[in-house]
């Protein structure tokens, strides 16, 4: 649009000075068609200014390849006409990994496994809240992009999952320590995301699938002292 206004204002300017060198009635179309240029070229020039933050999302501003350090909250806003305006979501997201094939961001299979300390594999079901601190959404998008899940989200959990339940037998994830796993994990990832300037806000473990052999034994026990 600004390539389309700076045109009329050109076609506009040629007018004006052609109208002096004609006669009527051509003079008083040209001055009539110039200012018609002139007008559309400031409607399009002030449309190419205008960009709207939706609800819920902030604004990056990037002029010319770089990314610049202001936030646009939601509204409207007039920035540089050459410059563009890509949003990222602030308000709280979610971003589950499930077992459950329809439940998560991945389709399929998409438990994590984990090794705990006696040698078993163990699969967890987790969900994360966390939104992006708004004045940090410059820098994220510069450092990151705009995939934050895929880069970070996703990986930051993953790797927070595996390393604290190395410590635990899988027996102990599944009964008496299984709050103190999500305290542990929960630390370390809030502490993780906010050098990125993401705000960790609740995870939840939602299931532990245990080995078969794992499980029967639990359940033996219980109807042993039942």
């Amino acid at each position: 649009m600004v390539v389309l206004a700076v045109l009329l204002f050109i076609a506009g300017f040629v007018a004006w000075r052609a109208k002096a060198q004609m006669g009527f009635p051509m003079s008083q179309r040209l001055g009539l068609l110039h200012i018609v240029a002139w007008v559309a070229g400031a409607v399009l020039l002030v449309a190419s200014m205008a960009k709207v933050v939706d609800p819920g999302q902030a604004g990056v501003v990037i002029l010319f390849g770089k990314v610049k350090d202001d936030v646009l909250p939601s509204g409207l806003h007039f920035i540089n006409p050459f410059s563009e305006v890509q949003t990222m979501e602030v308000r709280t997201r979610n971003y589950t990994m499930s077992g459950i094939g329809d439940e998560g961001q991945k389709k399929g299979d998409d438990a994590i496994p984990v090794i705990t300390s006696d040698g078993l594999t163990v699969k967890l079901d987790v969900s994360v809240f966390y939104h992006l601190e708004q004045d940090k959404v410059p820098a994220i998008y510069r450092q990151i992009g705009p995939d934050v899940e895929g880069i970070i989200i996703r990986g930051q959990i993953r790797t927070s999952l595996r390393d604290s339940a190395a410590g635990l037998t899988a027996t102990e994830l599944y009964t008496s320590h299984r709050q103190g796993f999500v305290d542990n994990v929960s630390k370390t990832l809030k502490t993780a995301f906010a050098e990125r300037g993401i705000i960790l806000e609740q995870m939840l473990l939602r299931n532990v699938l245990l080995p078969d052999q794992i499980t029967k034994a639990i359940n033996d026990r219980s109807e042993e002292h039942t």
